[in-house]
């Protein structure tokens, strides 16, 4: 289950070789896992050179948060650290102090060369929708360093604004850009 991160070494391992028999080239992760699934995956993927397996790093937007009341608008902060950590962590850049639900450790397997993209987010319940487009009615374009959307409701301009976010920190941190998305 997307939420369950207690899996072994071995676990992953076997169930790499099972997604490639299977005939799969990629597998979607929801979350940031711990630091063990990206070591595997880099050395199973180095003794796989012709036939890697690649991932899609999801980054997860929580939904119980202190406060959180259902205005995205309020996890933007909390959103971003999220970004920034998913992105250190797939290039081995990162130590995640313990925390409770959540992966955590020291990330220094670069494993950007596997990764084809981000999906962030999760699916939006719909009174957050509209929670946030009444309290940030406003809030109908974002101007970005790499992308832009105007005439839209602030749900949506809250959204390019974070794949802008994670776009720009990935280029200025690593050099490098890849595809994104949202996960609603």
């Amino acid at each position: 289950f997307p939420g369950e991160l207690t899996v072994t070494r071995d676990q992953y391992a076997n169930w790499f070789q099972l997604i490639k028999d299977a005939g799969f080239n990629s597998i979607r992760l929801y979350t940031l896992h711990f630091p063990h699934f990206y070591e595997v995956l880099d050395s199973f993927n180095l003794a796989n050179p012709h036939n890697p397996l690649f991932f899609f790093q999801g980054v997860w937007l929580e939904e119980e948060f202190d406060g959180f009341y259902g205005n995205l608008f309020f996890l933007t902060d909390a959103f971003t650290q999220e970004i920034e950590e998913n992105v250190d962590c797939v290039h081995g850049n990162r130590i995640i102090e313990p925390r409770l639900g959540k992966a955590w450790g020291t990330y220094q397997t670069d494993v950007s060369r596997w990764n084809m993209g981000y999906i962030i987010g999760r699916e939006v319940h719909p009174g957050e929708v509209l929670l946030t487009n009444a309290i940030n009615s406003s809030h109908t374009s974002f101007f970005g360093d790499h992308f832009a959307i105007e005439d839209v409701l602030p749900t949506e301009a809250w959204v390019v604004s974070r794949l802008d976010h994670l776009v720009g920190y990935e280029y200025r941190g690593y050099g490098t850009q890849r595809p994104v998305s949202f996960s609603s």
